[in-house]
């Protein structure tokens, strides 16, 4: 079989350091196709860059209006498909629009097999209230009544047969193992537990359990000092600023802002213990159709977590993670102190037994291979 050339879009701005996480995992997908033997580019924008990047080259062109960029995106590269003609298209699912219908239609008049991801569904709880993005909602649902007539299959996260009346490919996310530095010497109790929370700060995060919960916990005198770190901005993050002043938590709960890099890996190293979500039931995902990336990440580094929600890729009653009820109740602190040191000794080892579980069944290229089964097959 001849080496199939696959184009991977995505409509994320990679301009943007805030969406750092996201071309993370795109770019993580693309190489896990990459290591089946596909051949794919991934097509993005940077501002108003349009950019077209594989393994070899990285050809980018820039325009003077997002209008311009749109449309080059949209109708011109989908009509000439560039001087390479692709047999398959993965795309990351964003607000559709009428262009998008028009792009779809022309990769299809030449035959392009066409995959598209819908990462959370149904995502009508992203855009709640009467705005801009309501309406740019409204849009994306008028446009979706044609997908079945372009889409071959919809990549999903959730336990959905179908999609926009489109089969789905059933997976979950992953991580890049390799590229994900592991904890080592992990600080002792005695000084300190810390707690992480990372990531730009959303409702299902529900980060103030955790608050609510460090204000009883210090309305007594405790032997263990608990903080909790916070990287990240946007979302929520003011709202949390806000209830830690009216507690006086300020020298137990630190916000770091946004890391990357060796900083991010510092303060992942410090941490006993990281917070997956503990608000998935706002959204109506709490039994087992969520698969949080962070999760998946602090997997892959070696710590610890907590949940409030099911997560199909961990088994059940799995060591490694704490997990509480689905609601609003404060978290027991005291309880994760517990754990921890119970783990401490039940698991001495238990940054290098977690990355290796991680390494065997949540890298992407486990999680991307119905994909390239589907794309090497005749349907």
């Amino acid at each position: 079989m001849n080496k199939q050339n696959i184009l991977f879009i995505t409509k994320i701005n990679f301009g943007n350091k805030q969406n750092a996480g996201y071309h993370a995992k795109v770019r993580a997908q693309s190489n896990a196709l990459r290591s089946y033997g596909l051949d794919v580019d991934l097509m993005y924008f940077s501002e108003l860059d349009f950019v077209i990047e594989n393994p070899e080259t990285t050809k980018s062109q820039q325009f003077g209006s997002r209008l311009g960029l749109l449309w080059y995106m949209y109708v011109f590269f989908p009509f000439t498909t560039g001087k390479k003609k692709y047999q398959g298209i993965y795309i990351r699912h964003f607000l559709t629009n009428p262009l998008f219908i028009i792009s779809l239609f022309l990769y299809k008049l030449r035959g392009i097999k066409i995959v598209m991801e819908v990462p959370t569904y149904p995502y009508s709880f992203e855009y709640k209230g009467f705005n801009k993005n309501k309406f740019l909602y409204y849009i994306d649902q008028f446009c979706a009544m044609f997908f079945r007539f372009f889409i071959s299959r919809i990549v999903s996260f959730s336990f959905d047969d179908k999609i926009f009346g489109i089969k789905t490919i059933k997976t979950d996310n992953g991580v890049e193992v390799d590229k994900i530095l592991p904890i080592i010497n992990v600080p002792p109790v005695e000084d300190s537990l810390h707690v992480l929370g990372l990531g730009n700060p959303r409702v299902w995060h529900a980060y103030e359990r955790i608050i609510e919960g460090m204000k009883i916990y210090y309305q007594s005198e405790q032997k263990v000092k608990v903080i909790f770190d916070v990287v990240g901005q946007g979302g929520e993050l003011q709202k949390y600023i806000e209830l830690v002043k009216a507690y006086g938590l300020e020298q137990y709960v630190k916000f770091h802002g946004y890391r990357t890099g060796k900083e991010l890996d510092e303060i992942c190293s410090s941490s006993h213990l990281a917070v997956a979500s503990l608000g998935m039931h706002r959204i109506n995902v709490a039994n087992g159709e969520a698969s949080p990336l962070k999760a998946r990440e602090f997997a892959a580094r070696g710590i610890p977590f907590i949940t409030g929600y099911l997560d199909k890729g961990f088994p059940t009653n799995f060591p490694f993670i704490l997990n509480f009820p689905s609601d609003e109740s404060p978290i027991n602190i005291e309880t994760i102190v517990k754990y921890f040191i119970a783990l401490q000794k039940s698991h001495p080892d238990y940054p290098i037994e977690l990355r290796n579980y991680a390494a065997m069944n949540l890298d992407w290229k486990a999680k991307m291979l119905p994909v390239v089964e589907f794309f090497n097959s005749q349907n």
